[in-house]
């Protein structure tokens, strides 16, 4: 009687994960620890949450599925900072603070992950000194 129990709730996780898997409702990023930035989303990466609220990092990993490649051009918006930025997995790519910026500015560049501070993003832009407002120049409201 028991192992018949036992195969039953077996069957029944593996019919749950099989659902879970096919509707991608356990789609979600992936971060790794960074000694310096704290913590930051993998870069190269892409999913969708429930096949509708797709998400994508790029290698900078920067909320947004095009690599970074700086207009020599045109004005590039850099965008920092923390959930806000970050859009999170609950809106699709092109809704997202990033994208709609992006529509009215051209190229903006969104990074960020919840509940990073100053310090987070301060860590950021030091990692990569090629953002640094000193190189990239900045202005003062």
């Amino acid at each position: 009687m028991a192992s018949f129990i036992l195969a039953g709730v077996c069957a029944l996780l593996a019919v749950g994960e099989g659902i879970s898997r096919w509707s991608e409702t356990t789609d979600y990023p992936l971060f790794r620890l960074d000694p310096h930035i704290g913590y930051i989303e993998q870069p190269d990466q892409s999913g969708s949450l429930g096949r509708v609220n797709d998400w994508a990092y790029n290698d900078k990993s920067m909320g947004i599925a095009a690599p970074f490649r700086p207009s020599p051009t045109a004005p590039d918006t850099l965008l920092v900072g923390d959930s806000i930025v970050n859009g999170g997995n609950l809106y699709r790519e092109r809704d997202k603070l990033g994208a709609r910026l992006g529509q009215r500015l051209g190229a903006v560049w969104p990074v960020g992950a919840g509940n990073w501070s100053l310090g987070n993003e301060s860590a950021y832009l030091d990692r990569h000194p090629r953002f640094s407002p000193a190189s990239i120049g900045s202005s003062s409201c």
